[in-house]
């Protein structure tokens, strides 16, 4: 019996030593990645705090085209694309080049009159508020800039 019970507190001995040696390389991995999330934690807070100096530095978006009832609820109307666009003397084309769509999406958003128009993308109302509230001038050399680097 003395020799199974030392043969049994030998086994588990060894047994406790080979898992203290396998937990290591977990415990030494976990702790690595619990570094890594606190250097993105700093990384996130870093850059929250750059992106709130800027956004003080930002000044408000242009109001866009002065067209009362035009615009509604931060939305853009057809009727204030097609006043933009024929103010500017820009054909449907050009003002689809400025505004990075077809031709046929301007036509569309026209003829949706008081209605406003749902962009898909932010991106493109954010740009249509750009161009509406571009002077003729601008927004021609504008033009010019995009279809030179297109062609």
């Amino acid at each position: 019996m003395a020799l199974k019970d030392e043969l049994k507190k030998l086994i588990i001995t060894e047994a406790r030593r080979e898992i203290r040696s396998e937990l290591q390389s977990v415990k030494s991995m976990n702790n690595r990645q619990k570094k890594h999330i606190a250097n993105l934690r700093r990384q996130i807070d870093a850059l929250e705090k750059r992106m709130k100096a800027l956004e003080k530095r930002v000044p408000e978006e242009p109001a866009g085209l002065e067209v009362p009832g035009e615009e509604v609820g931060g939305w853009l109307t057809g009727n204030g694309v097609k006043a933009a666009r024929e103010r500017f003397g820009f054909s449907r084309a050009q003002m689809g080049t400025l505004a990075g769509v077809s031709d046929q999406s301007i036509l569309n958003w026209e003829n949706r009159g008081r209605k406003k128009i749902e962009f898909r993308s932010a991106e493109t109302l954010a740009r249509m508020k750009a161009i509406v509230a571009l002077g003729k001038r601008e927004a021609q050399s504008e033009l010019e800039r995009m279809e030179a680097a297109q062609g």
